[in-house]
């Protein structure tokens, strides 16, 4: 009987053990349980971090895509402030002067020959275009004198100045560029002080440009001119520009106030 109790008591005490052990089991597995829960959370939480939000503005999604980004400026051609360049002119499309017909003219002294227009003839000689200023020093009718872009160099604008000394009848001379040197731009100023009819004198683009000696001594020189009016020439130091328009203001002047005496008379 003795023997029966004790095995009932150890029968107890096997169940008691057996129970605290499923205790403790199942304590552990809610604890794995609950490690694997935090696991996941962390995970979840690290995977949203790295996943950006989209961009509310104004009320408006915007995804990462519509980002701005820093691109190259283009490239914008400035706006052209210049006028358009002026109608082509006939005369440099192609002159249509006959060149030893103009030159026999001249030395006739045709009446009927008033302008010389020899501009953008490329194939007259120099020694052509001395011809014509040697002719046109007796001449009493042509009155305008043109020989632009015709590569007439310094013994052409000095045969022109010798003719400027003589003639009395040329109001208008053009010869812009060409390869007339300072040498033979100041040979064509320092024959207008005696000259008394030329009222427009053009020699602008040159080959080689006049120095600033150059032109402080043309307008010291045109101060003894009173007839020119016009002066085709951009002058690169301000003093002699502001006293070159000087000068030719005070001319015009005296052109208007000799026409208005004419008229009175």
């Amino acid at each position: 009987m003795y023997n029966r109790k004790e095995e009932e008591e150890e029968q107890e005490d096997e169940d008691e053990e057996e129970e605290e052990e499923g205790v403790e089991e199942s304590e552990e597995e809610e604890q794995a349980v609950t490690e694997e829960e935090e696991d996941d959370e962390e995970e979840e939480e690290q995977n949203n971090k790295s996943t950006p939000e989209p961009i509310k503005d104004c009320g408006q999604d915007t995804s990462w895509a519509d980002t701005p980004k820093l691109l190259k400026p283009q490239r914008v051609e400035p706006m052209r402030l210049t006028p358009p360049p002026p109608p082509a002119d006939t005369n440099t499309i192609g002159n249509p002067t006959v060149v030893d017909d103009a030159l026999q003219r001249v030395i006739n002294n045709d009446p009927e020959l008033t302008e010389v227009n020899l501009n953008n003839i490329d194939d007259i000689s120099q020694e052509t275009l001395i011809r014509f200023a040697e002719s046109l020093r007796s001449n009493t009718n042509v009155r305008v004198f043109s020989l632009a872009n015709t590569r007439a160099d310094d013994p052409v604008a000095l045969a022109i100045a010798k003719m400027l000394r003589e003639n009395s009848s040329i109001t208008s001379l053009n010869i812009e560029s060409n390869y007339v040197t300072g040498k033979g731009v100041m040979a064509l100023v320092q024959a207008l002080p005696g000259n008394n009819t030329l009222t427009e004198l053009r020699f602008q683009n040159q080959r080689h440009m006049c120095g600033g000696q150059v032109e402080m001594e043309m307008v010291k020189i045109l101060r003894e001119n009173y007839t020119l009016i016009r002066l085709g020439y951009q002058f690169n130091l301000p003093g002699p520009r502001m006293s070159m328009t000087g000068i030719l203001t005070r001319n015009q002047d005296r052109e208007t106030k000799n026409m208005q005496e004419g008229d009175g008379s």
